[in-house]
């Protein structure tokens, strides 16, 4: 099934298993360096941004989580891309996708260095 998660929810393991059989872990370890810093750029610029802006960057979060597996991360960028009408709960939800990035990292480290 498409995207399905790994044990810790956070990284699609079958995205993960693809792209280890095509780069070495550095260079995977590169792609999601790429991601999640593109994603915290952009989650920067939504913290001011008005709500159309919001969901065209959540928009573009969720189709680079999905190339790269990070679900919690695509699934939240969904979430805002559908569009949240109250300014408190967009932040709630801004904050969200970067503990995400947070804990995609953390498990991306623990499966290439086990």
């Amino acid at each position: 099934p498409a995207n399905k998660p790994d044990g810790d929810g956070a990284i699609d393991s079958d995205i993960l298993h693809r792209l280890l059989k095509s780069l070495q872990a550095a260079g995977v370890e590169e792609i999601y360096g790429v991601f999640l810093h593109d994603t915290r750029d952009r989650l920067a610029v939504m913290r001011s941004a008005d709500p159309a802006a919001i969901r065209r960057e959540a928009h573009t979060i969720k189709g680079g989580a999905g190339m790269v597996g990070a679900v919690l991360v695509a699934r939240a960028a969904a979430l805002l891309e559908a569009g949240i009408d109250d300014p408190g709960d967009r932040l709630r939800k801004l904050e969200e996708i970067a503990a995400h990035c947070r804990t995609t990292e953390i498990m991306l480290k623990q499966r290439l260095n086990p």
